[in-house]
């Protein structure tokens, strides 16, 4: 019997002696790393810098564009939650920069229109600084007239419009990112005053800015 738990004891101290390499291993792996000649650095990989899936990016935008025949811009500001690096998803608010003035055939007034919605991007990756997105925005849009004459009846300054467009976004720094693209602002039915649906329509030049920590997960790391 004393042989068995004398044999057992020295077992038990092997299994220590193993249990303390194996730990000694994993210590070395992540704090004393060798490099490429041999020599030990050490490194602390417990504070690296951690990749998100969830990253919020502040992007205002700048359309140029006609309504109604006649130039107009129009600023906006939107926030985009990236699920990941090539879906994102966020709110908007936009708002005409000038008065549009209408020719005395439509009317001769003056307008103004805001808008607000919900914004989807899709992000090809072409390289690490250029990257090819594909916008798409709906929501609700307001037309604010600068006249006195009554508004006839059935006329609603509330209403829909779908946007689609393309934009090449280019890495200028660590985290700001410039844009260019082309949208078409498409308005099914409206009727207000002497402003109709194909007034409102136009294919409108974008220039867009991206600010964020640009810091995703590998796509084989990404939880979706």
């Amino acid at each position: 019997t004393l042989i068995i738990f004398y044999k057992f004891g020295k077992f038990l101290e092997i299994i220590d002696v193993i249990r303390i390499k194996f730990l000694v291993l994993i210590l070395c792996y992540f704090f004393i790393p060798t490099k490429g000649d041999g020599q030990m650095k050490i490194t602390d990989n417990f504070h690296l810098p951690q990749a998100k899936d969830l990253i919020l990016v502040m992007n205002p935008t700048l359309h140029i564009g006609q309504i109604a025949s006649q130039s107009a811009a129009v600023a906006g500001l939107g926030f985009l939650l990236h699920y990941n690096e090539r879906l994102a998803l966020g709110p908007l608010y936009r708002v005409t920069l000038n008065e549009i003035a209408l020719p005395g055939s439509n009317g001769g007034d003056r307008f103004q229109f805001r808008n607000m919605g919900l914004q989807f991007h899709y992000l090809l990756h072409t390289s690490k600084k250029i990257q090819l997105s594909f916008p798409l925005t709906a929501g609700i849009e307001t037309l604010l007239y600068s006249t006195s004459t009554p508004v006839k009846p059935g006329d609603k300054s509330n209403y829909m419009f779908l946007e689609p467009g393309v934009s090449l976004d280019v890495s200028i720094v660590k985290y700001v990112k410039l844009g260019v693209g082309l949208r078409y602002h498409f308005v099914p039915t409206v009727s207000y005053y002497t402003l109709h649906s194909g007034d409102l329509n136009s294919m409108d030049v974008v220039f867009s800015a991206m600010f964020g920590i640009f810091n995703f997960r590998t796509p084989s790391k990404l939880r979706i």
